[in-house]
């Protein structure tokens, strides 16, 4: 009973919260057209208006004009050329012409604000595409040129040059995570967080906690950085709304309440993860379940594929196919391609549940919202056409080898009639494996001719 009355009490103090906060914010509340476009936890809209002070949002007001429309510098011909450039370069995602053109500049403060944000985003985007290439000399060399361009980018912010964005902070730590340069992305961060708001916010602390968990660092610190960020930057309570026995007025109806740090809270879920914390880390994603059942970035979910036990992934995986916001294709095909593997050749049952457990993965997929392309489709087929590998199909007639290519033959069809209705066609990587494994295997060579 007491519990109970305990209960009733932190509903009725939350409601309360909930209410006068909607009521200070109802002048400054967006549109419903502009809540559509973006996600709760981004609907920054004046809802601080009632603690910023005036000038502060004056401030501000005229930073967001200055970025929308930014002003030529009043440097010389040259400068003003090379800045031309520099932006042709990043709206082109040309790294190499942005590291020339950078190297050429004479007086970095004369960039706009919002440069030393573009060119970070260039850079990690840079980087994001040129990961997914094959390894190469000239991959190595230019993964080396990136790295020496982050590490240069961040002697100018540090001097002073660059003015501070956390935007391009936020970049330049994911980029440093990613490259694997972790000794100047550490270096980087802590001298960080010794600095004013200009250059870290909550969104800042969760890439620098994932940053940290990939070095290497223990859970423990981990968790006081997330601690000392949350007390960093409270916004409305977010401490209380992101603990996990936080109790929300009304679990039907959207969320709504401003500012809650996702990334902050999927830096430490992954922290959790990469050190064996799973309870932890289970009850970050519900976390993020509760507060945006529908809205909870891919990258939630993507972890769990990446460090969690195939059957654990595979449940993670659905949840959020379920919810319509899948997990990333490249995390799909690992689930896929695990599977594939993991089938076993010499257990017919074994490999036929693994198979039909793939045709499920791909069904959710896009029932979810993802889309389907050429390579999942060869996938897909390669799985099948392997059925005539299992053991005890070379036993079999010649008539029986040749009445499952039939049906092999007929199941692969209908796939590519499936896949064909979204525009997408078997690669010959599908083709290969169908006349090796059906034609060959299944000594049906007619299929092909």
């Amino acid at each position: 009973m007491l519990f109970q009355a305990e209960l009733q009490a932190h509903q009725r103090w939350l409601s309360s919260f909930v209410i006068a906060s909607r009521a200070t914010s109802r002048t400054h509340a967006p549109s419903a057209s502009q809540r559509e476009r973006l996600p709760a936890w981004q609907q920054q809209c004046r809802h601080y208006a009632y603690h910023v002070p005036k000038h502060v949002r004056r401030r501000q007001r005229q930073e967001r004009d200055a970025e929308r429309h930014p002003q030529p510098s009043s440097g010389s011909p040259d400068e003003l050329q090379l800045e031309q450039a520099l932006a042709q370069a990043i709206t082109d995602v040309n790294v190499k012409d942005v590291i020339s053109i950078f190297s050429q500049m004479q007086d970095y403060r004369a960039l706009h604000r919002s440069a030393t944000w573009r060119i970070c985003q260039c850079l990690h985007e840079a980087f994001r595409r040129q990961w997914k290439a094959p390894a190469t000399e000239a991959k190595r060399q230019d993964m080396d040129e990136m790295v020496a361009f982050a590490e240069n980018i961040v002697a100018h912010i540090r001097k002073g040059n660059l003015a501070p964005d956390c935007r391009a902070h936020l970049h330049l730590l994911g980029f440093f995570k990613g490259s694997g340069a972790f000794g100047s992305g550490v270096a980087f961060w802590h001298w960080l967080e010794n600095q004013d708001d200009d250059y870290v916010n909550k969104d800042v602390y969760g890439v620098a906690i994932d940053l940290l968990a990939k070095n290497g660092n223990p859970l423990s610190e981990l968790e006081e950085l997330y601690e000392r960020a949350l007390e960093r930057f409270p916004g409305q309570f977010n401490a209380y709304y992101l603990a996990p026995n936080s109790i929300l007025p009304d679990r039907e109806a959207p969320t709504t309440i401003p500012g809650i740090p996702m990334i902050l809270l999927q830096g430490i879920l992954s922290a959790r993860l990469l050190r064996g914390d799973s309870k932890s880390a289970y009850l970050a994603l519900d976390t993020a379940l509760r507060l945006y059942p529908t809205e909870t970035p891919s990258r939630f979910f993507d972890a769990f594929v990446e460090e969690r036990p195939l059957a654990e992934a595979f449940s993670v995986y659905a949840i959020a196919c379920r919810a319509g916001n899948p997990p990333s294709y490249e995390q799909m095909r690992r689930l896929l391609t695990e599977m594939r593997g993991n089938a076993d050749l010499r257990s017919p049952n074994g490999y036929v549940s693994a198979l039909r457990q793939m045709l499920l993965t791909t069904y959710l997929f896009v029932g979810g919202g993802g889309q389907l392309t050429g390579n999942l489709l060869n996938e897909l087929a390669i799985a099948i056409t392997k059925t005539v590998r299992l053991r005890g199909f070379a036993a079999l007639e010649t008539e029986e080898k040749r009445r499952v290519a039939n049906t092999l033959t007929g199941l692969l069809r209908q796939l590519f009639d499936i896949f064909a209705r979204y525009s997408v066609t078997p690669g010959i990587g599908a083709f290969n494996s169908f006349i090796v494994n059906v034609a060959g295997f299944g000594e049906s060579k007619h299929l092909i001719e």
